[in-house]
């Protein structure tokens, strides 16, 4: 993201893809926090219950709504994990577990 402003949680087109990306020169001072909303989002937690615990809006990083045309990352999403645009499925030919 161009604007500078922390990208962080799922992304809604895929059934298993989460990102962090975004936040520039700054990334390296999130680290560990954004580290532990993705720990928290892959334990089962949900961006309400990740609010309430650590008392900010965490769906004001979130992906929905956001990226609504990213090309590139699909294109590398497709040839790197194998996970289909808009389905969130691995291709046959991949087998590399994606969960």
């Amino acid at each position: 993201m161009s604007d500078g402003i922390l990208l962080l949680g799922r992304v809604p087109s895929f059934s298993n893809l989460l990102v962090s990306a975004g936040p520039g020169s700054n990334g390296w001072k999130l680290a560990m926090g954004s580290g532990e909303i993705i720990m928290k989002l892959i334990s089962g937690s949900t961006e309400d219950d990740i609010s309430k615990v650590l008392g900010f809006d965490a769906h004001a990083f979130s992906p929905a709504g956001r990226c609504l045309h990213a090309p590139l990352f699909t294109k590398l999403c497709q040839a790197r994990w194998g996970v289909d645009e808009y389905v969130g499925k691995k291709k046959d030919n991949i087998t590399e577990d994606l969960s």
